[in-house]
């Protein structure tokens, strides 16, 4: 066998490892994409069943497997509120807001955890460009409510008062001297 026949057989080694990885990838991506699609179906379900625990669980492990998907991010958001770990819902609609900055209903979602958390400034904040966009009715009046309550929470009170009242009696009238020598011990 001359050199240029073990270039091809190299070359041909090198071609078909290539493609084999390449197979591989495509079809670990297939599983992937199905497994993504099956929790993300199931903790949809779950969430909509109202076992938040259950939805918080499989949106996770969709969240991992494509941690830029909005609805997966935004589910587990809900979840997460709902099942009152505000911390974690406010992290999971700052990353939607980041992937897309237009959602309304995840700044309201984001507004809300963020007043049960009692961080009033920034839920007023997303209220307040809450209150800019073109909104339904019962979802602008749910809005300014909250602002009301945010304004009645961090309202601040100056009133200040101050009494006393006091009464004395003093039974030791004409206990002092009668003249202006005190007599001591010493004399």
């Amino acid at each position: 066998m001359g050199p240029f026949c073990i270039r091809r057989m190299n070359l041909a080694r090198v071609l078909f490892s290539f493609a084999f990885t390449s197979l591989l990838a495509c079809s670990e991506s297939v599983v992937a994409a199905d497994d993504f699609a099956r929790m993300y179906a199931d903790g949809k379900a779950q969430y909509e069943s109202g076992d938040y625990s259950a939805a918080l669980e499989s949106l996770a492990r969709a969240v991992e497997l494509k941690p830029d998907d909005i609805g997966a991010n935004f589910y587990h958001g809900l979840a997460a509120s709902r099942s009152g770990d505000f911390e974690t819902a406010v992290i999971d609609f700052e990353r939607v807001l980041s992937i897309d900055p237009t959602l309304s209903r995840v700044k309201a979602e984001l507004g809300r955890s963020y007043y049960e958390l009692g961080q009033y400034d920034l839920a007023e904040t997303q209220f307040r460009d809450l209150k800019e966009e073109d909104l339904p009715e019962n979802v602008r009046l749910r809005v300014e409510r909250y602002l009301e309550a945010i304004e009645r929470q961090t309202q601040r009170h100056f009133v200040s008062a101050r009494a006393t009242f006091s009464v004395s009696r003093d039974t030791n009238i004409r206990v002092s001297p009668a003249d202006d020598t005190v007599a001591t011990v010493l004399g």
